[in-house]
């Protein structure tokens, strides 16, 4: 018989925390005012997030954020995309695994994940070490200032 720890105990709650976070906070949207032009489908907003702490709080924290975020806007009105650098970068990397099953859960979502190639070659990290569908660019914080620079809204939460 397979005896359950706390650790995993911990995990399982933190994965169910997570979902009902999901599922509870798309009744909050009655309180706010969206700005002009709202958006649709054909002009979704453009949010980017960046992730260069690599701590458990820190990486909690943003996936939460970008569930809240796609659970309020749905994901056909927003084009979220998350860029892991510096020691963010734990945020991809598969083996990880509680992490890398929310990342996969936002994946399915439409949330697109970015990895920084710099940060990678620094670390001696290859490819397949990141989770499947994760996009690896040449430097991370320079995507996230194009990115702005494009038109996208920035968040560090």
């Amino acid at each position: 018989m397979h005896t359950i720890d706390e650790g995993e105990k911990m995990r399982f709650m933190n994965n169910v925390f997570f979902v009902i976070l999901l599922a509870v906070s798309s009744l909050w949207s009655d309180d706010i005012k969206l700005a002009e032009p709202h958006p649709t489908a054909e002009k979704p907003r453009e949010v980017i997030m960046g992730i260069g702490r690599g701590d458990a709080e820190s990486i909690r924290h943003l996936l939460e954020s970008a569930g809240t975020i796609m659970n309020y806007y749905g994901p056909e009105k927003v084009r979220l995309r998350i860029v892991a650098y510096g020691e963010g970068i734990r945020l991809v990397n598969k083996n990880e695994k509680e992490t890398a099953e929310k990342v996969r859960a936002l994946m399915q979502e439409g949330v697109a994940f970015t990895a920084c190639g710099e940060t990678m070659d620094r670390r001696k990290m290859h490819d397949s070490l990141l989770i499947e569908e994760v996009e690896v660019v040449s430097v991370g914080i320079v995507d996230v200032i194009e990115r702005i620079q494009g038109g996208s809204v920035y968040l560090q939460p």
